[in-house]
């Protein structure tokens, strides 16, 4: 009986492994998802990070977009010397009126499917204007804060919208991200805050324009509604991220930003 039990338990021992080694699932229906949970979720368009080396190396003008699709950035002097290592590294933004980021000279921009999510970390230093984390040149697309520090964006086209059931505050760094895509027939916008879906708006038409021009730090033209506050990450998928991946992009980010 002995050599038996023993036997049994050498066939355990000689089992291969098939546990789900480097592998994560949502915590919902355990459905795998396809890179681990501190991972940033892959496949965006435009990646620019300022406490990166290698999207930014501390110094000079060029932000380099770490996507892999060439979409780089051209920082105005006074930006780039406004990079601050807290928090691991960001630009302040509002300071003069020459600190608006754009570029036209854009690749792989397109959006599949009727879907974009714009992300992006941003601590609010000052209030008072509208300002926006990204904008393309015709306002068909904006996000940013109305003057009272409430969510106003343009999800595709330009119909202004805003919510007032949440005043971003100031001086805390915070993980916003805003999602466009088809739900039904129709165009459905989500913004989220530091991992959690705040509101849901529907845009009531089903078509996004394509954007040919990125603003970052301004809203509809250089130099206009400018950002005032700190900018250290911008994303953008071609694609409206599901509420699991958003919350792997903060989970991954977060205890950079004291979150």
């Amino acid at each position: 009986m002995k050599t038996v039990c023993y036997s049994f338990l050498f066939l355990i021992a000689a089992l291969p492994i098939t546990a789900q080694v480097n592998r994560s699932f949502s915590k919902n229906n355990f459905t795998p998802i396809n890179q681990p949970l501190n991972s940033i979720v892959a496949g965006a368009i435009l990646h620019l990070d300022a406490g990166n080396s290698g999207s930014y190396i501390g110094s000079g003008t060029n932000w380099t977009d770490i996507s892999g699709n060439g979409n780089n950035m051209t920082l105005p002097a006074t930006l780039a010397s406004s990079l601050t290592n807290t928090n691991g590294g960001s630009f302040l933004y509002g300071q003069t009126s020459t600190h608006s980021i754009t570029n036209s000279a854009l690749t792989n921009f397109g959006f599949a499917n009727n879907a974009i999510t714009i992300e992006v970390w941003f601590k609010k230093v000052a209030t008072g204007d509208y300002q926006f984390w990204f904008s393309d040149n015709t306002a068909n697309f904006r996000f940013g804060i109305n003057s009272s520090g409430n969510y106003f964006w343009n999800m595709g086209t330009r119909y202004d919208r805003v919510n007032s059931s949440y005043t971003l505050p100031t001086g805390v760094w915070k993980h916003i991200v805003v999602t466009g895509g088809i739900e039904g027939s129709t165009i459905v916008t989500r913004f989220y805050l530091d991992g959690a879906l705040l509101f849901y708006f529907n845009e009531g038409y089903s078509n996004l324009r394509s954007i040919s021009t990125v603003l970052i730090g301004c809203g509809e033209g250089v130099g206009n509604y400018l950002l005032k506050g700190n900018l250290a990450v911008c994303r953008v998928y071609q694609k409206a991220l599901i509420a699991d991946e958003v919350l792997q992009n903060y989970n991954a980010s977060k205890s950079k930003f004291g979150l």
